[in-house]
């Protein structure tokens, strides 16, 4: 086939898949292509995974002599996409919804029929910065082309964004960046290693008989903190995900943060008590307690409480489930 690029008609790009030996897969990646879905889109609606598209997608260019999907655009696109109404105010419904400025107006433009070098240059960004909004946009609007993009846009999309963003806007709701719950996930991951590997440490020491003594320290401290520290974090992670389907109204988050604490730093305080202060009798009985488990049972109620007030407020703020 020669690479003249000329605009085909459907049918013509059809006969064209047809004649290079496209499989039924490798076609329906092409028409995707050529449709403006993205390979998360077309992932999604053949039930395979995006390598498995991309793979389609290079096989597909391959036999019809075309060097990436760009060229397979040029050359077999039923010419330039018709310009979509668009709203004034789809930038701003956009915002709402948790988007960035830029971004949004990428989503605008994009619906509006610009290709990714127009508004690049438009808004005097790179195409890499226009390829990442509109992904995220995409993501964010559940569409996987062009066209789904210009009909979520249009007048009679647009108000069912519009009230979509006041239901969020009413339950103090922002779609938003994910990094924080990640950070957030990644600490109480850690956590859970930090006290894992106290464990592993702790049998290593038994097993080299470094002397009562020590063997004694060891023991209390993985009674008083490397086990209350690994399940603080399994129990927050258990928090974080409840706190999804908590209502933010039903749960005094703020209130519960600041008395996890204080039971937090009273907790450190009555270790600090018990080895210091108090009497051999007394000691006794405190460390018989603190090693019959009750520190990991108040990590574990401590933490979930912690991650449900963690989640809540992150959804607040839009910042949980984005």
């Amino acid at each position: 086939m020669s690479a003249v690029n000329v605009s085909l008609t459907p049918a013509e790009a059809e006969r064209a898949f047809e004649e290079a030996g496209l499989s039924a897969r490798e076609r329906e990646a092409a028409r995707d292509v050529l449709a403006g879905a993205t390979a998360e889109g077309s992932a999604q609606r053949l039930g395979v995974s995006a390598s498995t598209i991309a793979s389609y997608r290079r096989r597909a260019c391959e036999k019809l002599g075309c060097e990436g999907v760009r060229e397979l655009r040029k050359r077999f696109s039923p010419g330039e996409p018709a310009a979509s109404v668009v709203e004034p105010d789809a930038p701003d419904v956009l915002r709402e919804l948790g988007l960035g400025e830029t971004e949004a107006r990428v989503l605008a433009l994009v619906a509006a029929g610009r290709s990714t070098a127009q508004v690049a240059e438009e808004l005097s960004v790179a195409p890499g910065t226009v390829s990442a909004a509109r992904a995220h946009g995409y993501r964010l609007l559940g569409v996987h082309s062009r066209e789904e993009l210009a009909t979520a846009l249009s007048p009679e999309g647009l108000g069912r964004l519009r009230e979509r963003a006041e239901e969020l806007r009413a339950d103090g709701e922002v779609p938003g960046s994910p990094w924080p719950r990640r950070v957030y996930v990644l600490v109480c991951v850690l956590l859970i290693a930090a006290g894992l590997a106290y464990e592993v440490a702790f049998q290593l020491v038994l097993a080299a008989r470094i002397g009562r003594y020590f063997e004694m320290v060891w023991a209390w401290l993985l009674c008083v903190l490397a086990r209350p520290l690994a399940a603080l974090g399994a129990a927050q992670l258990a928090g974080l995900a409840i706190g999804r389907r908590v209502r933010r109204r039903a749960w005094p988050w703020r209130r519960v943060t600041v008395a996890c604490g204080v039971v937090t730093a009273a907790y450190a305080l009555l270790v600090t008590f018990v080895v210091h202060v108090l009497p051999s009798a007394a000691y006794a009985v405190l460390a018989s307690a603190i090693a019959s488990g009750a520190p990991v049972l108040l990590a574990l109620a401590v933490g979930l409480a912690l991650g449900v007030s963690v989640a809540v407020a992150l959804r607040q703020r839009g910042r949980l489930w984005a």
